[in-house]
């Protein structure tokens, strides 16, 4: 069975930088730690702000 990637040609260029973002979280830390528990705290991370990260991905 052959994995099937998201289409990402629905992202903005914001949204598609954010997933990213979360990939490369995922692989540096592990699933365990991208938790949604966890998610807010990473959106302040790369957005400075929970507020910020909603302004910026809509």
């Amino acid at each position: 069975m052959q994995m099937q990637l998201p289409n990402f040609a629905y992202l903005n260029e914001k949204q598609k930088a954010f997933v990213e973002f979360i990939l490369s979280k995922y692989i540096e830390i592990g699933a365990e730690e991208c938790d949604q528990m966890n998610l807010a705290i990473l959106l302040t991370n790369k957005y400075q702000s929970f507020e910020d990260s909603k302004e910026v991905l809509g």
